[in-house]
């Protein structure tokens, strides 16, 4: 009898292992300029990488000042078999243009993983924040865990009796961000919410909530800022840089040179696997890009195999039946 039981044994195992499916290859999203949709084929382990785009250079006469470069985040998250995620990859903002080569950059957007039964977000990585006139941007460093009540729009670079405006402020989860001001950026639109503010006298127009990417400020026939990137990415104004879109929207950068336009911030929500995700601050150049790896699949037998399987059984054991009888027979 031992011999069938260890064969019977050694089915079920062999059949288990056959159930569970192979890890299919990544599938990787790249920027396109609107969202995206992602379907869990089966429950399991996956990994996300969720990558923010980075902001232009300035581009005026005084010597470019570069962009800001976005935030890679990384996690490990369980998915049930026809989960759906929303997917919004940013792209990279746009540098100036003009009769003096331009003006400052517009700020990269973010990158957004979100449930999209619940609009829950999963991950995102912050874009950088555009060049300014006088000062570098700053790349999207910012971190934070979830779930939290924040996702605002950054605020605009806008000085009171700034003659040559600021850039738009980066558009949160939340809210759009705001206005830089008389010649300044738009700001980016709002991810769930809000429509960025524009800015004022030849300023950029808002973003669209949804992500769109804040418009550009302009000294007519001379400067002209760079639009922000999709995902919440704030306009540049004529000296001003935009702020990066992320979970909160980074700050438009002011005329002055005195604040540099901020990074959006990344986040990861703490119902990921390990409780921690991996951040990589001031990674990625140009656009941004979503990966999704199925890690490990759920082993789950299907009942009509387990049907197949307790079948199996019986006939085993009937057979062990069928040869004890006869034993005591002889």
């Amino acid at each position: 009898m031992m011999k069938f039981t260890l064969f019977l044994g050694t089915s079920v195992a062999a059949l288990t292992a056959a159930l569970t499916p192979a890890s299919a290859a990544p599938v990787t999203f790249s920027f396109t300029g609107s969202a995206d949709t992602f379907s869990a084929l089966t429950a399991g382990t996956y990994e996300i990488v969720a990558v923010g785009a980075s902001g232009a250079n300035d581009n005026t006469n005084t010597g470019a000042r570069s962009g800001g470069k976005g935030a890679k985040i990384v996690g490990d998250f369980h998915l049930t078999a026809g989960e759906q995620l929303k997917i919004i990859v940013g792209g990279g903002g746009a540098s100036g243009t003009g009769f003096y080569t331009g003006g400052a950059g517009g700020g990269g957007g973010g990158s957004f993983v979100l449930d999209t039964g619940t609009n829950t977000p999963l991950l995102i990585g912050g874009g950088g924040g555009g060049g300014s006139r006088f000062i570098t941007a700053s790349g999207a460093t910012g971190l934070i865990a979830g779930p939290g009540s924040g996702g605002l729009g950054g605020a605009g670079g806008f000085v009171t009796g700034d003659a040559y405006g600021g850039g738009g402020g980066g558009g949160g989860l939340r809210s759009g961000g705001g206005g830089g001001g008389r010649y300044g950026g738009g700001g980016g639109g709002g991810i769930l919410a809000g429509n960025g503010i524009s800015g004022s006298v030849h300023g950029g127009a808002g973003g669209a909530v949804g992500g769109g990417g804040g418009g550009s400020g302009s000294f007519p026939s001379y400067y002209h800022g760079g639009k922000g990137g999709f995902g919440g990415g704030g306009g540049g104004g004529v000296y001003g840089g935009g702020g990066g879109g992320g979970y909160n929207g980074g700050g438009g950068s002011n005329v002055f040179g005195t604040t540099a336009a901020g990074g959006g911030a990344s986040f990861y929500n703490n119902v990921l696997i390990s409780g921690l995700a991996s951040f990589y601050g001031a990674f990625q150049s140009g656009a941004g890009y979503i990966s999704i790896d199925l890690l490990s699949a759920d082993a789950v037998a299907e009942p009509a195999t387990l049907a197949l399987l307790g079948a199996g059984a019986g006939v085993f054991g009937g057979l062990g039946a069928m040869r004890r009888r006869k034993r005591r027979r002889g």
